[in-house]
C-alpha cells in the first residue's frame, strides 16, 4: 500500500481551490493552550494558520507536542525523497526571490545538500525552499519517523499533503524572506533535537 507521500508524487489531478491561510479567526483558543509561543503570531499571524488552523474549524486541540525535523535532520536521515524534483512536489520551480524562481527545478536532496541563495545555494531567499522542503517532510511523515510529531494533514488543516505542499509554495512565492525566516523559526522552536 502506498503512503500519501508517494501517492502526492503521481497524481496528476487538479488540487482543491487554494484556501486563504488567514481565513479562520478563531486559532486563538489552541495558541491560548500553549505557552511562549509567541512567533506563531509574528508577520501577520502567518503561522498561526500552519500550525493551527484546523481549531478554527471545530476540529480537537492537538494533544501531543509538535516535534519537527529540521532541514538537516531530512538530509541525512530519510531517502525515499532524494531523486522526486522540488516541482514534483509543490508544483512550481524551486523559489529565488519573490515572484522569481530558479531555471533549473532541482531534486529536494539538491535543495537540502545546497542551503544558501548565492552562487552555490539553492535555497532561495531566507532559505525559504530549504525549510519548506523541511515542512513538508515534517507532515509526511509525521507519526511514521520517530520523533516526528506535525499532524497538519491528520488534525483536518488541509485535506491532503498536495494541498499542503501548494500552500507553501504559493506563500513562499509572495513573501520567500518573512516566510522562510517563519518557517526556520517555526523548526527551531519545535526541533526534535
Amino acid at each position: 500500500m502506498k503512503s500519501e507521500f508517494e501517492n502526492n508524487q503521481q497524481s496528476d489531478s487538479v488540487t482543491p481551490s487554494r484556501r486563504k491561510f488567514l481565513k479562520r479567526t478563531s486559532a486563538g483558543v489552541f495558541l491560548a493552550s500553549i505557552p511562549g509561543k509567541s512567533v506563531w503570531a509574528s508577520s501577520n499571524g502567518l503561522m498561526v494558520s500552519v500550525v493551527a488552523s484546523a481549531n478554527g474549524s471545530g476540529s480537537s486541540i492537538i494533544q501531543d507536542p509538535i516535534q519537527l525535523g529540521s532541514a538537516g535532520y531530512w538530509k541525512n536521515h530519510y531517502s525515499s525523497y532524494k531523486s522526486y524534483k522540488f516541482s514534483q512536489i509543490f508544483g512550481g520551480k524551486p523559489i529565488k526571490r519573490s515572484y522569481k524562481t530558479y531555471g533549473t527545478d532541482y531534486t529536494l536532496q539538491e535543495i537540502l545538500d545546497n542551503p544558501g541563495s548565492g552562487r552555490k545555494g539553492y535555497g532561495g531567499k531566507s532559505n525559504v525552499n530549504y525549510h519548506m522542503v523541511a515542512m513538508y517532510l515534517n507532515a509526511a511523515h509525521s507519526g511514521e519517523v520517530s520523533g516526528i510529531y506535525y499532524p497538519i494533514i491528520e488534525q483536518g488543516d488541509f485535506y491532503s499533503l498536495n494541498e499542503f505542499a501548494d500552500y507553501l509554495y504559493n506563500t513562499g512565492y509572495s513573501s520567500p524572506d518573512s516566510f522562510g525566516q517563519e518557517l526556520s523559526a517555526l523548526i527551531d522552536e519545535y526541533n526534535r533535537g
